[in-house]
């Protein structure tokens, strides 16, 4: 690897396919926005020449502001995305322009991709991510003597997440910084403030950038605090809203599923809590439920007690791992027996994996509406498939959730 630097956000990026294909993913009202926006506040004004103009259209006719203040309504975005390629900034792009598209789109979910998350454990009393800028700035330290690199941070409008687009170059090469790179090379993060929780992409094992960054960002919480260390979280997703409400920094972080009661202050308050108690007659309901009579009324009625409220827990995709014996009668009166001290061999016992894969736009939605139609039983379900774990990964072993060694900071990409 060259020498070691950090790029600035006025560095030009030529324009090439990969920057076609980026603005091509975005929607047209976006682009006009952020030229809008670029333009007025002399952050990264049009950089075209007069004779470059004159390639187009004449140099008098040439007025971005004019044209993003009011443009056609019949012009297409691929046309939008041409004239800000070839005519508005011609001579490239600079590399804030670049990071701060890309992160605006991924906070206003325009772009998706699959995040993962990494906790910190350490014995402070605070969180280490209280200061994000620090963070930042901590990581640069030790991005500085590996690669050479761009940075770039965005508060998202609505979350309290700090949005972290992190650019890697290998090569001191000018004809490679001056080019946008394959998206293996462009890392996120996303610092949930004031909570032990910090977002990523998903790194890759096989990768060795990914593995440098990842030592990178394990001393950082080492320096952040002594004898701390980053786990990762068995859960993935697509939506940062989803993530935060499992993840984040608040009172329902860990009261999910049939535990939401506690967590909307609405049974058992605290003697410090304020808040009026609203014990709401739709989570206690004195008939005794059994699974084959439940009336329609009944059945809605557990099914909500099980899952609770599950608007902002979308996850699109859970993978639960299934590790469980199935014994005959005579074998589960030997288990029965190894129960009272008698050890019951594993070599008499079937134990098949089985995996199951859950796809969708909001996997536990669709589980608890499946029990609301009554295709599943809300009584005898296990609390795995309420979402009540947080996890979009769990591996079960004889119908107990377990934790699942993984390789600290990797995720399975399958």
């Amino acid at each position: 690897m060259g020498s070691t630097t950090e790029l600035p956000n006025k560095t030009i990026l030529k324009n090439g396919s990969r920057i076609q294909t980026l603005l091509n993913r975005l929607p047209k009202e976006f682009l006009i926005k952020n030229c809008l926006h670029w333009i007025q506040s002399h952050t990264y004004p049009p950089n075209a020449t007069a004779d470059g103009v004159d390639d187009e259209l004449p140099m008098e006719d040439w007025n971005p502001l004019q044209f993003y203040l009011d443009p056609p309504k019949s012009m297409l975005k691929r046309a939008i995305a041409y004239r800000m390629i070839n005519l508005d900034w011609r001579n490239g792009f600079s590399l804030g322009q670049i990071a701060h598209l890309e992160l605006a789109a991924i906070a206003e979910g325009i772009f998706s991709f699959r995040w993962t998350a990494s906790k910190v454990f350490h014995q402070h009393e605070r969180s280490l991510f209280s200061n994000p800028s620090l963070v930042l700035h901590m990581l640069k330290l030790e991005l500085q003597a590996l690669f050479i690199y761009h940075t770039y941070m965005l508060q998202h409008p609505t979350l309290p997440i700090w949005l972290m687009r992190i650019q890697l170059h290998e090569s001191s090469k000018p004809s490679s910084l001056h080019l946008l790179p394959s998206s293996r090379r462009v890392l996120y993060l996303g610092i949930v403030k004031n909570s032990d929780v910090v977002l990523h992409n998903i790194f890759l094992k096989n990768d060795v950038c990914h593995r440098l960054f990842l030592q990178c960002l394990t001393r950082v919480v080492d320096r952040l605090q002594t004898a701390s260390f980053l786990q990762p979280l068995e859960i993935t997703g697509k939506s940062l809203e989803s993530l935060y409400q499992i993840l984040g920094s608040h009172r329902k972080t860990n009261a999910l599923g049939a535990w939401q009661i506690y967590g909307n202050n609405e049974i058992d308050s605290s003697p410090l809590d304020l808040r009026p108690t609203n014990l709401a007659a739709k989570y206690f309901y004195p008939k005794q439920l059994v699974s084959k009579t439940l009336s329609e009324t009944d059945r809605k009625i557990a099914t909500q007690n099980r899952f609770g409220d599950l608007s902002n827990q979308a996850l699109d995709r859970v993978i639960i791992s299934l590790n469980h014996d199935y014994l005959d009668d005579e074998e589960e009166g030997l288990r029965n027996a190894s129960v009272r001290g008698k050890p019951l061999s594993t070599s008499d016992v079937h134990r098949p994996v089985l995996t199951l894969q859950f796809r969708g736009q909001h996997v536990f939605q669709g589980i608890k509406e499946l029990c609301e139609e009554g295709a599943m039983d809300p009584i005898t379900m296990p609390s795995y498939l309420t979402g009540e774990s947080g996890k979009s990964m769990l591996y079960v072993y004889d119908g107990l959730e377990q934790n699942k060694p993984t390789i600290q900071g990797f995720q399975e990409t399958s």
